[in-house]
Order: C-alpha cells, then structure tokens, then sequence
C-alpha cells in the first residue's frame, strides 16, 4: 500500500491539492486542507482509495471525476472510502463528476462519519 505522508495545514488557492489517477491502494489520513477547489480528487480508474480523519475548509471537499473525459476509454472509480470526515464551508460534501457525453461509468463511495458545519 502507498501511504502520502501525512498533513498538518496545506492552504491552497484555487488549486485541487491531490489527484489521483490510474492509483490503486492510496490512502489519504490526517490531511487537513483549505483551498478553493476540490480536497482530494480520484480521477479515472482510481481504486481502493481511503481517506481518514480529514479536515476540509471553504472548497469543493472530494470528487470523483470528470467521469467519462476520454471516448473508447474505459473509466473506473471503485472502493473509494471516507471515514471521519468534517467539512467547514465547503461548496459540496462529496460530489461525482461526469462529462455529458458520456455513455457509462461506475463509481463507488463508502462513507462514515461526515460531519460538517460552520467553523
């Protein structure tokens, strides 16, 4: 398993701080993140991605997507897990992105634990 090191403070400014792509066994613990876009993205064919005890202030929180990006590609988002996860103003909790011509895609999100609020 691949562990990122983890995160005391990381403030970004209309950046997305992580992304994954073409990942399988990541984890995400500890991170606390404040920025102006997503926290934390899984990107196409993203899988068992688990994120823990995480902090996500005034962005978008995590996506998955943009789903469906590359025609004749196949495009696979699977065991994602979030656990332990406060959100403060954030735009979404968690959201999936998918692009409109899209045909098929497969995402799944396990999720205990949310919480979110005014700081």
């Amino acid at each position: 398993m691949f562990m990122l090191p983890e995160c005391t403070y990381v403030w970004y400014l209309l950046t997305t701080r992580s992304q994954t792509v073409y990942a399988d066994n990541i984890t995400f613990l500890r991170w606390i993140v404040d920025n102006g876009d997503d926290s934390i993205s899984m990107k196409q064919n993203s899988t068992n991605i688990y994120i823990a005890n995480c902090t996500f202030h005034t962005g978008l929180s995590f996506a998955m997507g943009s789903i469906g990006q590359y025609p004749g590609q196949i495009n696979v988002i699977e065991n994602v897990t979030a656990e332990n996860i406060i959100l403060y103003n954030t735009v979404y909790g968690a959201r999936v992105k998918t692009v409109r011509t899209s045909r098929s895609f497969y995402a799944r999100l396990f999720a205990d634990q949310y919480h979110s609020g005014p700081e």
